[in-house]
């Protein structure tokens, strides 16, 4: 989907990732947060973890689907937070209306696409041994949104709560204010109430 997005080269895009970050575990052997780089040494057969999916949400491509037996998803998601991650599904068709109306529109709903994904891949009946990679170009901003969107999702966690546990086991994590805030946002839709402890 959204083929018409890969204007460039990934090569040259995962070659201007600044330096080499490990990938972090965020369930124990089930989902993995990390970087293109990751995913290009993957890609490469270099795969000690065993990754069997691989989520893209920079917005170039990585990985051909199929590569080493990889199921490969790529969902374009702009770094800077313009886009609406949590709006409704759009379709390649709505997208292209889109375009024509306004040329600089992005794709909207990217969440929906993400979560179709990472339930296929970490279902119980489909992702016995599945493990899952979600990166984007160096997984601080747009991966991270969606994996908090993701423990959000399963396990009805808030928005804090999902963001404090990615970044301990991610240091660099850190989403750009736009994707906090849709965070927040998508956190009302799931009808989650931050909870607060009182004094008795």
């Amino acid at each position: 989907m959204f083929q018409f997005l890969r204007p460039r080269s990934s090569d040259d895009e995962v070659e201007g990732v600044p330096h080499h970050i490990p990938l972090s575990e965020i369930i124990r052997d089930r989902l993995y947060l990390g970087s293109a780089l990751n995913a290009r040494e993957i890609g490469k057969g270099q795969n000690p973890l065993g990754i069997t999916h691989v989520l893209n949400v920079c917005d170039f491509p990585v990985l051909s689907p199929g590569l080493h037996g990889l199921a490969v998803e790529w969902v374009p998601i702009a770094d800077d937070g313009t886009d609406d991650v949590f709006g409704p599904l759009q379709g390649e068709a709505d997208y292209e209306l889109a375009l024509r109306s306004n040329p600089g529109a992005r794709p909207v709903g990217a969440w929906w696409r993400c979560l179709a994904f990472l339930e296929d891949a970490l279902s119980s009946q489909v992702g016995e041994g599945s493990r899952v990679l979600v990166h984007c170009a160096i997984g601080v901003n747009r991966s991270v949104t969606i994996v908090a969107a993701w423990l959000m999702h399963s396990w009805r966690w808030q928005a804090h709560r999902a963001l404090q546990y990615v970044e301990c086991r991610r240091p660099i994590a850190n989403p750009v204010d736009s994707h906090r805030q849709q965070l927040v946002a998508f956190q009302q839709q799931l009808h989650i109430r931050n909870r607060r402890c009182t004094m008795m």
